[in-house]
């Protein structure tokens, strides 16, 4: 039997090992949580090798990139982070901020539509 690797607290990517979770086929798969907060479970080799970077949140972001959704959001960080951007200087320049949980679209694009669908908007 092969030795069991020891991945639990690793980060690859934007996975982090939570747990073993079970052997199939002599293969260890693993409990990982992502950055954007889904579970999902690896076979070991594909955490090592790099062959997986994410739980697939990561598709579904590209998939909006092109959407005038996607743009407002990047148009906002521009404007506040980006000290070559010419309207920066009404933004970050000035202190306007980007709070650390939008720096990540999905979580801009949950309370967005959160506010849409409840109507606070």
């Amino acid at each position: 039997m092969r030795k069991k690797l020891k991945l639990i607290g690793q980060k690859f990517n934007k996975l982090t090992v939570v747990s073993f979770a079970y052997m199939k086929n002599h293969q260890s798969y693993w409990y990982c949580k992502c950055n954007c907060g889904n579970q999902h479970i690896v076979v070991a080799r594909h955490l090592t090798s790099g062959g997986i970077k994410s739980c697939g949140c990561s598709h579904n972001i590209h998939k909006l990139s092109k959407t005038r959704f996607y743009a407002i959001w990047h148009g906002m960080k521009q404007r506040c982070l980006n000290s070559n951007r010419k309207v920066y200087k009404y933004y970050g320049a000035k202190g306007i901020k980007v709070c650390d949980r939008w720096l990540e679209f999905k979580n801009f694009k949950d309370d967005m539509n959160f506010l849409i669908v409840n109507g606070l908007r």
